[in-house]
């Protein structure tokens, strides 16, 4: 989505980065995530400074939530994906070492001994 802010032509670059929780995630761990990725938005070349939100917003069933908005300095698509996966990366390098996982849809099944379907 192409957006005219202060004279630029800019690119919208939102997203929701989820990931997976056992319920006892604390509230640390989210604050780090989050703060990693604002900062890591603040400090990259190609965004710019303003709007950059990063906001805690749901607690999923087996995710928490954050989603993620800011504008990239580009009018070529080209280069628009290029930052976009540069940062995707970034985010998802902020998560792994926050000591969580991207969440993926998935289902859990739990089995009691010896009641194994067949």
């Amino acid at each position: 989505m192409l957006n005219g802010l202060g004279g630029q032509t800019t690119t919208n670059n939102g997203t929701d980065v989820d990931w997976e929780h056992n319920n006892e995630t604390p509230r640390e761990q989210i604050s780090k995530i989050a703060g990693g990725i604002e900062d890591m938005l603040r400090n990259h070349p190609e965004v710019l400074d303003e709007p950059i939100q990063v906001y805690f917003t749901e607690i999923g069933n087996y995710s928490h939530n954050i989603d993620v908005f800011s504008y990239v300095a580009t009018g070529d698509y080209g280069k628009y994906k290029k930052i976009a996966h540069e940062l995707n990366i970034a985010i998802m390098d902020i998560v792994e070492k926050a000591g969580a996982r991207l969440a993926l849809p998935s289902r859990k099944m739990y089995v009691e001994d010896g009641d194994v379907p067949k």
